[in-house]
């Protein structure tokens, strides 16, 4: 464990020390930064903190992007991290028999989306469109996995509330 710890740390002096060149070499270092950081958390505490970056993104918006990469920004960075981790965590599958018909016939919304993609005439906006349906079907997914109790939901409003008023004050000052 701590010859991984230094060789990170290694590392990210070394890509640090690129950085002062190449800016973008940012990313890395922030990157391995953040290995170090939670490697002895548990997957699960990580993705639930991700499901808090994801919503909080969601209402900063492109606000949060990268300078200079206007399409690419927190949310889908945070989401697609989300997912990838999400992937390896072990989960209880029993609650999700309940909703099997709304992620039924949105997912069979997506296949008829893929369909038409036979079709159309612009094939860069129908595959970013349905790139859209699916980022949208994973963050209802997400919410509905996260929030299950009125306690949670409770949580999520009183975050939602204090991001939208620091947003508000924010623009006020």
């Amino acid at each position: 464990m701590a010859i991984k710890k230094t060789l990170f740390g290694a590392l990210f002096i070394l890509i640090s020390i690129i950085c002062a060149i190449y800016p973008l070499i940012i990313l890395p270092v922030l990157l391995i930064g953040l290995c170090i950081f939670i490697m002895d958390v548990q997957l699960r505490r990580i993705t639930r903190f991700l499901f808090v970056i994801v919503v909080i993104a969601a209402i900063f918006g492109p606000y949060l992007s990268i300078p200079g990469f206007g399409g690419l920004f927190l949310f889908r960075v945070a989401l697609l991290l989300h997912f990838v981790l999400f992937l390896f965590e072990k989960k209880d599958w029993a609650w999700l028999s309940k909703l099997k018909v709304p992620f039924l016939a949105f997912s069979l919304w997506i296949l008829f989306s893929i369909i038409t993609l036979i079709w159309s005439q612009d094939m860069q906006l129908s595959l970013r469109a349905i790139y859209f349906q699916l980022e949208s079907l994973y963050l209802i997914f997400i919410i509905v996995y996260y929030v299950r109790q009125v306690k949670n939901l409770e949580k999520l409003f009183f975050l939602d509330y204090a991001t939208i008023s620091l947003i508000h004050w924010s623009r006020v000052l």
